[in-house]
């Protein structure tokens, strides 16, 4: 027969045992912050960074090659998704301006303006047309984000060439716009209307 003494080292050493495996497959702070990235998002959330900058990768894993180091408070369309590997829950995210990668869902928060689909709220802007403040002022920045410096406001039906973009960013669309008077930078194309008499080639519009 077995001691009592051998049968309780026997039952404690497993105990030791399942722990350890616990811990290591599913346990610990590790899994709770992957368990808690897994339920936040799903394919077709909107996220956006809030502990930024973030690197967006080629693939899921910290091997993965970076695409762009992107700035808190970009807005991204979940895509697939999650993996964990190396420590983090990845997510596959899209966004108009740095394309398709993966990102550390741990760095990202659900964004609740949602994600502007390609063409809804831009009013079909595209680079090379001329486009008006529809709903002005409007603030020209320095950068696509609400976080950008502020270099001017424009007012209302005040008119622009596009020269780049779109690139979603804290629930909008943003294109890069020039005019004489106000020189080069972003605007939410929420904003904006294309204007069909186009943009005059000369100083003075």
């Amino acid at each position: 027969m077995v001691s009592e003494g051998l049968r309780v080292s026997v039952v404690r050493g497993l105990a030791v045992l399942l722990t350890a495996v616990g811990l290591l497959l599913g346990g610990g702070a590790l899994a709770d912050r992957s368990a808690a990235a897994d339920a936040a998002f799903a394919v077709g959330d909107a996220v956006s960074v809030f502990d930024g900058p973030v690197n967006l990768r080629v693939g899921p894993g910290l091997d993965a090659p970076i695409v762009a180091v992107v700035p808190e408070g970009s807005v991204f369309a979940v895509k697939d998704g999650p993996i964990d590997r190396d420590g983090y829950t990845w997510v596959n995210v899209f966004n108009y301006g740095y394309g398709d990668g993966w990102m550390a869902a741990e760095f990202l928060t659900s964004e609740a303006g949602g994600f502007p689909s390609e063409g809804q709220g831009d009013g079909g802007i595209t680079v090379g047309d001329a486009v008006r403040v529809s709903d002005g002022p409007v603030n020209v920045r320095a950068a696509p984000g609400l976080d950008a410096e502020i270099l001017d406001v424009a007012s209302d039906g005040a008119l622009f060439a596009v020269r780049g973009g779109p690139v979603a960013a804290d629930g909008y669309l943003w294109v890069e716009v020039f005019n004489y008077e106000h020189g080069r930078g972003w605007m939410a194309a929420e904003f904006l209307a294309v204007d069909p008499a186009g943009f005059p080639a000369e100083e003075g519009a």
